[in-house]
């Protein structure tokens, strides 16, 4: 979890300057549905913790969520 923030953080900044925004992708309908919410909390929590750090330089992060629909073509859209 932690490697997949660092990865979405590297390369996914804001131009605003107080925000950070970086996006997740996870399968909140459908029949992975357990598992996409699962994900997102994971996520949002270890956001929650940054932000409640004082954020990354500074900066807090807002997470940006989409629904894939446990469907690779929405996925990938």
């Amino acid at each position: 979890m932690v490697i997949m923030l660092a990865v979405l953080l590297a390369g996914c900044a804001s131009t605003d300057t107080d925000t950070i925004k970086i996006g997740g992708l996870h399968h909140l309908s459908g029949v992975g549905v357990q598992f996409g919410t699962d994900e997102m909390r994971g996520a949002q929590l270890a956001i929650e913790e940054i932000n409640a750090a004082g954020g990354v330089r500074g900066k807090q992060i807002a997470y940006v969520v989409e629904d894939t629909q446990t469907e690779e073509a929405a996925t990938l859209t």
